[in-house]
């Protein structure tokens, strides 16, 4: 498997095997959604900042510079470049804080002496306060909403607290008008002019930043639109198309509701579409989305196995340990598939998902259901614990059976993470769904692990899954072992040494989880510390206690979900999930000192090079490095600035 190192982040080659069996039609279709993506691909620089935008355009044009410039000097500029690139701005793409440049700002103003006299002076200022300022926000997505952030949801002149009180008030208005409430927060960038606020939907006519995010959709409509004439016989995926762009050009999030109705059943003709603003981590309210394109195929093997779980959707339902006013009495709607991903965009890329779960209203969800996909070909890539990790954090009596059963179980676990976790449970009556605001994430990511780690220790799941596992108490044993080291102590090598806070949301909830069972675990006896080659590792003495303490802290997390507890939420991930100990981050870079693994994982682009071949009009290939992946995308992305 081709893979190249830079800074912290390993980066992969993707396996799309399969895309060359595709019929002509599929891979014009899939070429031009992929197109789609790309062509807006800025739209992610726009969101994370607004001086990342003007950070990667000023980069790119000094790289062009190389022949004037020293090696050691070129080097730190491709080295910063291809952090920003991966993180899509000036933020960390995972943990959220400050990317800090390779070079100095004296450095900078020399390579910026360099640039063409038509380089627009105005965006070498922004892109030197993006890289060196130090008043802008220190990350992100802070935890308290009221805290300046990156993430960019308003004009600057609003201040996050006028943004709350504005949003939340918008929030109960659509409340009292609808018991379907459409995500009214979704696309909606908070304006003030003389003094009135007003939201900007984004759209094709949207007026925030400058034009640019309306330009860059309609070039992405026009994308759509051309693979609209590839879908004659899909029917479904057809609508899917046409309700995006009907979305696209409104800005209403009711039209984004049809569209992910019709959504639902788009993967029946085979092909897998995700375009938009989707996910909210990144805004610290929680309401608005990031931008995200992901587009494949089908991996029928896969897929099959995958429904031979969701079949048992109902059993796990009805076996979890939550309260019966908050489960579902049936689970309906329920999906499940497999797929290659081969193209994708926004904050999708270049650090790719495992799967996901969409849609995420609430509403859809309970009534309609939901449809889980995993990326089987990233699954198999990333995969799960290193031999190497697993010798210096696994306790020495684990390591066996972790190595002998975690890829099967890492594969289960995103499977029950992604098609019952995200699908499970209940709201109460009167609750919308909202009430969480800025720790839902945290609580959501958390009841999702939760529900898939409970039911790893389910014999009937494993066999039938996984005939071949005759050890289920092993099988549930290795899993437990390897997801408490990560969540407590093997993740933190992924953290700067300075950190004394989590950010972003999976690494809250991991954390929260993993302590809150470790915790329990020591007091009660079933998990143990013990001495290992590096330092300590936790010991896994009773599976089913370590089940029933995953189950316990399940109901706590789908009772808060399920009442929309807020105070509860937050007063679970302010002792579990949110501060960090310096000392345990130390422990833990000092057991990889000494073959430094990469912190992150992220993936170059395939390219449709066109063949000439009616039959086979594309072949997908890979450019030589990161670095060239990434320029490569700009130039493609360019066209939604002419």
């Amino acid at each position: 498997m081709d893979k190249q190192r830079f800074s912290r982040y390993e980066v992969f080659t993707l396996d799309t095997s399969g895309f060359d069996d595709l019929s002509a039609n599929d891979q014009h279709l899939i070429y031009h959604l992929s197109m789609s993506g790309i062509v807006a691909r800025d739209i992610r620089f726009l969101q994370t900042s607004r001086y990342s935008l003007p950070v990667k355009q000023t980069l790119e044009a000094m790289l062009t510079v190389k022949e004037t410039v020293d090696d050691e000097l070129f080097d730190k500029l491709s080295e910063t470049y291809k952090i920003v690139a991966v993180s899509g701005g000036i933020y960390h793409e995972s943990k959220g804080d400050r990317v800090k440049p390779v070079f100095t700002r004296d450095e900078f103003d020399y390579l910026a002496a360099l640039l063409p006299e038509d380089f627009d002076d105005s965006t070498v200022e922004q892109a030197a306060t993006g890289l060196f300022s130090e008043e802008l926000p220190a990350l992100m997505t802070p935890n308290d909403p009221l805290e300046p952030a990156g993430f960019v949801t308003h004009d600057e002149d609003i201040t996050p607290l006028e943004r709350k009180l504005i949003v939340s008030g918008m929030m109960m208005g659509a409340n009292a008008a609808t018991k379907d409430t459409p995500m009214v927060g979704l696309n909606a960038y908070l304006t003030k002019k003389d003094g009135e606020f007003e939201f900007d939907r984004f759209s094709v006519k949207s007026k925030a930043f400058d034009g640019k995010l309306a330009r860059m959709l309609n070039k992405s409509c026009e994308h759509l639109t051309e693979a609209l004439k590839y879908c004659k016989e899909k029917p479904y995926l057809a609508k899917t198309i046409e309700t995006l762009i009907a979305f696209y050009q409104s800005g209403d999030t009711k039209d984004f509701d049809t569209h992910c109705l019709a959504w639902l059943e788009h993967s029946k003709d085979g092909i897998y579409f995700v375009h938009g603003f989707i996910e909210e981590y990144d805004d610290p309210l929680k309401q608005m989305g990031s931008f995200e394109v992901m587009v494949g195929f089908e991996n029928k093997k896969e897929t099959q196995r995958i429904r031979t779980l969701v079949e048992m959707a109902q059993y796990v339902e009805d076996s979890l340990p939550t309260e019966p006013q908050f489960k579902r009495q049936e689970a309906k709607g329920v999906m499940g598939s497999a797929t290659v991903l081969v193209g994708f965009a926004g904050s999708a890329s270049p650090v790719l998902p495992l799967g996901n779960c969409l849609p995420n209203s609430d509403w859809i969800r309970a009534r309609i259901g939901s449809s889980s996909t995993n990326f089987s070909n990233i699954i198999e890539t990333r995969g799960p614990i290193s031999p190497e990790l697993c010798a210096r954090f696994i306790a020495p009596v684990h390591q066996e059976e972790v190595m002998t059963y975690v890829r099967d179980a890492f594969f289960l676990m995103v499977n029950l993470h992604e098609c019952m976790g995200h699908a499970s449970g209940t709201l109460a009556e009167g609750i919308k769904g909202d009430e969480l605001k800025d720790i839902y994430s945290v609580i959501e990511e958390c009841r999702a692990d939760l529900v898939a780690y409970y039911k790893l220790a389910d014999p009937h799941i494993v066999t039938t899954v996984y005939p071949h596992v005759t050890d289920t108490e092993a099988f549930a044993r290795a899993a437990y072992a390897d997801y408490l080291t990560n969540g407590s102590l093997l993740q933190l090598y992924r953290l700067t040494e300075d950190t004394e806070v989590l950010g972003a949301a999976h690494f809250r909830n991991r954390q929260l989880n993993n302590l809150y069972v470790l915790e329990k675990g020591l007091q009660d006896g079933f998990l143990r510390w013990v001495d290992g080659p590096y330092g300590r590792c936790i010991e896994v003495l009773d599976v089913k206690a370590t089940q029933a303490a995953f189950g316990e802290l399940l109901n706590k997390i789908q009772t808060i979900k399920s009442t929309g507890d807020k105070v509860g939420a937050v007063r679970l991930a302010e002792r579990f999930g949110t501060h960090v100990c310096k000392t345990s981050i130390a422990d833990a870079h000092r057991r990889v000192a000494d073959f430094n693994p990469p912190a992150f994982s992220a993936f170059t682009t395939p390219f449709f090079e066109p063949t000439g071949d009616k039959d086979k009009p594309y072949v997908l290939k890979t450019k030589p490095s990161f670095l060239a992946d990434q320029l490569a995308l700009s130039a493609l992305a360019a066209s939604a600035y002419e």
